[in-house]
């Protein structure tokens, strides 16, 4: 199992935001490599949606 964090921090709040991303069932039979790959895209993808989304969420929380 891999995994990925992403910690954002108000100190005025006092508010934190954690988004984790994990990486299981890894097949022994496939090159680890060919998986890394593929996960590797997908991650890429799903980290820039989920950072943008919860930025703009935590700005809209911090602005009120």
């Amino acid at each position: 199992t891999q995994g990925l964090s992403y910690t954002m921090h108000n100190k005025d709040l006092g508010q934190y935001c954690k988004v984790n991303f994990e990486i299981a069932e890894i097949d022994t039979e496939i090159p680890l490599e060919e998986q890394m790959d593929k996960v590797k895209t997908t991650v890429e993808k799903l980290w820039k949606y989920v950072s943008e989304k919860v930025t703009n969420e935590v700005n809209e929380v911090w602005e009120k």
